[in-house]
């Protein structure tokens, strides 16, 4: 029996060295499917985190995209608008400087107008004047000093005259 105990024994461990070896061979590949398993959801996983931080990057450059185009657009219409005010004032201004020169056109005018009216009737009542004095100059020697003072301020006014308006051209005085 020893022999049948010894070849016992040594079948034995051989069986159990036979059964462990196909055991491992059989978790080594449980365990290689196992791995792959882990390694396709740890890429899933890492793949859904990827996807999710991508969107999370992507929403926030488009956010900062739009905010800098959104900046870009509000500068370029600033700047056209100030540009526009600019040329709005500038033309008011033009507008407003034709309508007071035009004003004043037609004050001066109107004041042109006037000092003639006021010349004219000056000259019409020195006239009257200088006619009176030849008259009186006629009657009495009183009167000649009288005629040739008015005379002399006759002359003062004609020559204040001619400084006054050119030498004389928008009246021409008789002597």
């Amino acid at each position: 029996m020893k022999l049948a105990q010894k070849n016992y024994f040594v079948l034995r461990v051989a069986v159990i060295t036979i059964q462990a070896w196909f055991r491992g061979y059989l978790i080594r590949q449980e365990y290689r499917k196992q791995k792959a398993a882990i390694v396709k959801l740890q890429s899933g996983t890492r793949k859904i985190l990827c996807q999710s931080r991508y969107g999370k990057q992507k929403h926030t450059v488009i956010g900062l995209q739009r905010k800098f185009r959104a900046a870009k657009v509000r500068k370029e219409f600033l700047i056209a608008k100030d540009a526009a005010i600019k040329i709005q004032a500038h033309y008011r201004m033009h507008r407003q400087q034709l309508n007071y020169n035009r004003q004043r056109q037609a004050v001066i005018h109107i004041q042109a107008l006037v000092r003639k009216r006021v010349v004219v009737q000056r000259f019409k009542k020195l006239k009257k004047n200088t006619e009176e004095m030849k008259m009186k100059e006629e009657k009495s020697p009183k009167e000649e000093k009288k005629k040739s003072k008015k005379l002399g301020r006759m002359k003062k006014f004609r020559k204040w005259l001619k400084r006054k308006f050119c030498c004389g051209s928008i009246l021409q005085l008789k002597r």
